[in-house]
């Protein structure tokens, strides 16, 4: 039972992490571009030239 548990807790910090820090980005995109700035994803910041 507890390797049950600790596996969804695995699966969970897994899938929820990676898609936190995409999210986090996809924000920050879009707030520069909300800014008029242009997004420069090769060195994934705000070019606001």
């Amino acid at each position: 039972m507890i390797k049950k548990k600790l596996a969804l807790v695995a699966l969970c910090v897994i899938t929820v992490v990676p898609t936190a820090f995409w999210v986090h980005r996809q924000l920050s995109i879009d707030d520069c571009l909300d800014a008029g700035g242009s997004w420069d994803y090769e060195i994934g910041d705000c070019d606001n030239d």
